[in-house]
Parts: C-alpha cells; structure tokens; sequence
C-alpha cells in the first residue's frame, strides 16, 4: 500500500511541476513555436481546460485557470493521500 501511495504522489507532484512549467513558458512568445512546449500544453490542458469552463471569462491577458488547477491539484492530493 505504501508504494501505491508513493506512486499517487509522484504523480500529482510531476502533474504539479508540468502545470507550473507550462505557466512559466507561457509567458516567453518565442516558445510557442517549440515542439516540446506543444507537447506540454497538450499534457496539461486535459486537467486546465475543466477549470476554465468553469472560471468566470475574465476578458483579459492573464489566464488564472493553470493557477486555479494547481491549487485544486494540490487539494486533491491532501484528500487522496489522506484516505490512503
């Protein structure tokens, strides 16, 4: 059981950085012709794009919903590793 709940964590923490990595690459436009950058957001946007459908349009530059998702991200983890 205790490497089911290692292995869990390993997730979430890499899920975490992948979020964290996005949102930092996001911010250099010459990284948006990058192929691994591509990959990444692929990655990452099945677990962003639920948290922005529900966050409110906020007519901006500034997307929240990787922030947002980190946070839910991290909140599950507590919940997870909690039951386990």
């Amino acid at each position: 059981m205790e490497l089911v709940k290692e292995f869990i964590g390993f997730g979430f923490r890499v899920l975490s950085w992948l979020i964290i990595i996005r949102a930092i690459l996001s911010w250099i436009p010459a990284m948006r012709q990058n192929r691994m950058y591509h990959m990444l957001m692929e990655m990452t946007e099945v677990f962003i794009a639920p948290v922005r459908r529900v966050l409110p349009q906020s007519g901006g530059m500034i997307d929240i919903a990787p922030l947002v998702t980190f946070f839910l991200l991290r909140v599950l983890e507590s919940v997870i590793m909690g039951i386990l």
